[in-house]
């Protein structure tokens, strides 16, 4: 996967998190059910962001991942 496309798609992660974040603190509205669950979207929209910014320093060339390893 390329730089621009991870950018692209890290952007669109954050947008996705911010906009569930919007979603998940309107006002309650009694009577009407909530079908989706928009904490669950924002926690796994940051995971998809940190992960794409995890791959921007990789292709960057820093190492990640390197600190500890299992003997």
């Amino acid at each position: 996967m390329g730089f621009v496309l991870t950018i692209i798609i890290m952007a669109a992660a954050i947008a996705v998190a911010a906009f569930a974040r919007w979603k998940a603190n309107q006002p309650y509205e009694p009577g009407v059910p909530r079908y989706i669950n928009w904490n669950i979207i924002m926690i796994l929209a940051g995971v998809v962001a940190v992960l794409m910014l995890t791959h921007i320093f990789a292709l960057s060339g820093i190492e990640v991942g390197q600190g500890r390893r299992m003997r």
